[in-house]
């Protein structure tokens, strides 16, 4: 489940605002083929995992342009993979949250059924220093017999809080950060954290930085190689 929940939300700005119809001058990779590498790190410093995202293809439908995209992370031995498509309409770029779901958890186990309810994520045209983005609900129910086991995921208070040059092993690049709530919900439990990205056009995630409840640094992610 950890590795799953670091792929979900290392995957999360990815995929951003859309200039127009232009896909390829946004703040996500917008060229089939290119495959972009996020390491992920504990708060020490310490290697944890790697993901690499690859874009599948690029076509047009309805008057929208929808990217195709292939992932797959590695940490301790386990790999999780998922593929998903995103939509840029001219105005706004749009996910669903049931996208980030691995396929390996939507899938129905020991007789049981899934079900998964998700909204979605929408990011406008441009970004800019106060801009209030949207929240973000993926519900996943599993029902085995009379019993339900539920697990929900809320991103909540989305908001670009600056912007500025972040530097990884792949480079120097200017950003925009997004900061947001996460809280995961499961088997009557409930853990809140919070997120701090930074992204930029023809990349996405440049950096992120995840931290618990009492404002700690838990982890963070860094590209490590786009090509």
């Amino acid at each position: 489940m950890k590795t799953q929940a670091w792929l979900l939300i290392s995957l999360l700005p990815v995929t951003l605002s859309v200039k127009s119809q232009d896909c390829s001058s946004s703040y996500f990779p917008a060229k089939e083929g290119t495959k972009i590498e996020m390491t992920n790190y504990d708060k020490n410093g310490k290697e944890q995992g790697k993901a690499v995202t690859t874009i599948v293809s690029i076509n047009k439908s309805g008057g929208a342009t929808i990217i195709t995209f292939k992932s797959e992370a590695t940490a301790r031995n386990n790999t999780s993979t998922m593929d998903y498509t995103a939509k840029c309409d001219g105005n706004n770029f749009s996910l669903s949250m049931k996208s980030f779901v691995p396929s390996s958890m939507q899938k129905s186990t020991g007789g049981g059924e899934m079900t998964i309810e998700a909204g979605d994520l929408i990011y406008p045209n441009s970004l800019s220093v106060g801009k209030k983005l949207n929240d973000g609900t993926v519900t996943m129910n599993m029902t085995v017999g009379t019993m339900t086991m539920k697990n929900v995921i809320n991103i909540t208070n989305r908001s670009v809080t600056g912007r500025e040059n972040i530097t990884t092993p792949s480079g120097t690049y200017d950003c925009y950060k997004i900061e947001y709530d996460v809280e995961t919900a499961m088997m009557n439990m409930k853990i809140k954290s919070k997120a701090k990205q930074w992204v930029a056009k023809g990349i996405g995630t440049v950096k992120s930085e995840n931290y618990d409840d009492k404002g700690a640094l838990a982890g963070y992610t860094e590209v490590t190689s786009v090509k």
